[in-house]
C-alpha cells in the first residue's frame, strides 16, 4: 500500500514538473533591428528596407514583426511602416501555422533583391515621391569589412567615444565591446552602416539602448537590455 502511495506521489510530482516547465520556461530575450540599403541618390539620401522584432521575455511564440522602409539622410533616419505580422492578430484555428507562413514569406522578401519595378513602386506609393531614387546601386558601397576603432576614428576623423550610432525607432548606441572590431557593412562616405550583435557564442560592435523593462527589488523600473541582438547601426560622418 505504501509502495503504491509513493509511486502515486512520484507520478504527480513528475506531472507537475513537466507541465511547470512547459508553462513557465522561457528562452533568452532577443531583438532584431535590421536595415538593408537599396539605393542612394545624387543628394546622398539612402533608401533601405527595414525589419524589426523583439522578444522581451524570451517567450516561445511568434512575436510581432514590422517590415518597412526608411530613408537615411545626412543626419536622420526617416521611417515608413509597411507590413506588420503578429500571431495574436491572426484569428483562426491555424494561427501559428499561418503566422510562420507569412513571416517566412516576408523574410524572404526582405532579404531578396529589389527589382526596378519594385523600386519605382516604393518611391511612388510609399515615399509619395518626396524623395527620388532611380538606380539599384546600394551594393556598390557594400564592403563587409572589419576595422579597429582606431582605424575608423583616424580615417573618418570622428571620436567614437562621444559620437552615437543611430538605429531604428530612435535607438542610439550605449556602449561598445572593447575587445572587438567594428563590422562595417556599407560605406557611403558620409554614412556608415555597421553590424552589431551579441549571442551566446560571439559579440561585436556596439550595444544599443532599446528598452526592455524590469522591476528591480526596490520596485523601480530599469532597462535590462536584450541577451541576444542583431542591430544595424547608422554612423553619421560630418
Amino acid at each position: 500500500m505504501n509502495c503504491i502511495y509513493l509511486n502515486l506521489r512520484y507520478y504527480l510530482l513528475l506531472v507537475i514538473l513537466i507541465f511547470g516547465i512547459k508553462l513557465y520556461a522561457t528562452g533568452s530575450s532577443s531583438l532584431e533591428s535590421e536595415i538593408i540599403p537599396i539605393s542612394i541618390n545624387k543628394d546622398g539620401n539612402i533608401l533601405c528596407k527595414t525589419r524589426f522584432t523583439k522578444n522581451e521575455m524570451g517567450a516561445y511564440r511568434g512575436m510581432e514583426v514590422k517590415y518597412g522602409f526608411c530613408v537615411i539622410t545626412k543626419k536622420s533616419i526617416i521611417q515608413y511602416q509597411g507590413i506588420v505580422i503578429d500571431e495574436d492578430e491572426i484569428e483562426n484555428d491555424d494561427s501559428v501555422e499561418k503566422y510562420w507562413e507569412e513571416r517566412n514569406f516576408w523574410d524572404r522578401m526582405f532579404k531578396s533583391k529589389t527589382s526596378t519595378q519594385q523600386l519605382q513602386t516604393i518611391v511612388q506609393k510609399v515615399l509619395k515621391n518626396k524623395f527620388t531614387f532611380d538606380s539599384l546601386n546600394a551594393d556598390d558601397y557594400k564592403i563587409e569589412k572589419e576595422y579597429s576603432f582606431a582605424e575608423i576614428q583616424q580615417s573618418k576623423q570622428i571620436d567614437l567615444t562621444t559620437v552615437k550610432l543611430h538605429a531604428l525607432y530612435g535607438a542610439k548606441s550605449s556602449s561598445h565591446f572593447q575587445s572587438n572590431n567594428i563590422q562595417v557593412a556599407y560605406d557611403f562616405g558620409h554614412v556608415l552602416l555597421t553590424s552589431n550583435y551579441e549571442d551566446p557564442d560571439s559579440e561585436g560592435g556596439f550595444t544599443f539602448d532599446y528598452f526592455n523593462p524590469w522591476i528591480n527589488k526596490q520596485g523601480e523600473e530599469e532597462n535590462i537590455g536584450f541577451e541576444i541582438f542583431s542591430v544595424t547601426g547608422v554612423l553619421f560622418i560630418d
